[in-house]
């Protein structure tokens, strides 16, 4: 019988060595990008969003862009007496590059803050917003937020500006079933 435990234990040992880790290649990582529009305190909850999905490729020395986006911000005082108004454009430039086995994401939010702005695609359309002439506006002076973020699976990064205008990247594992 001790035989036989000695014969066992000798055995799944042989069988453990023997076991070997087969080299996989990366996991492909994709990344979303949301786009949520300016605030408004009086309805805090309408906003517009838009998202889109991608695999994540080293761009070189091209840029991507998403937006220019136009939204209406309202800021108003604690009271809600007394309310501004903006037309806020918002847009993002960025490079993807490669560092190692990361994925690098770098580059800038630009927002301007004006009483009527308008947007023209490259289709031929075109969306522009306007505030009334005696509506208080909002005094911000354009800015531009630089980032870098290193694209990890599970993690995200986000852009924000004072009047709510956000960008959120995430990165995610891509499915191999694709």
């Amino acid at each position: 019988m001790q035989f036989r435990s000695i014969f066992v234990i000798v055995g799944a040992v042989l069988i453990s060595g023997c076991s070997t880790t087969i080299p996989t290649k990366a996991q492909p990582i994709s990344v979303s990008l949301s786009y949520e529009s300016a605030t408004d305190d009086l309805a805090p909850t309408l906003r517009s969003s838009s998202s889109s999905q991608w695999p994540l490729v080293a761009t070189g020395a091209n840029r991507r862009i998403s937006g220019p986006y136009l939204s209406v911000a309202r800021r108003c005082n604690a009271d809600r007496t007394s309310c501004g108004l903006g037309v806020v454009k918002t847009g993002l430039v960025y490079r993807v590059s490669k560092d190692g086995e990361n994925y690098v994401l770098e580059g800038e939010m630009t927002t301007t803050v004006s009483r009527q702005d308008e947007v023209k695609y490259m289709d031929g359309t075109s969306i522009s917003y306007a505030i009334p002439e005696n509506a208080t506006l909002i005094a911000i002076p354009a800015q531009q937020q630089k980032f870098r973020w290193v694209a990890k699976p599970g993690t995200s990064h986000e852009i924000t500006h004072e009047l709510g205008t956000k960008f959120t990247f995430r990165a995610l594992l891509e499915s191999r079933d694709q």
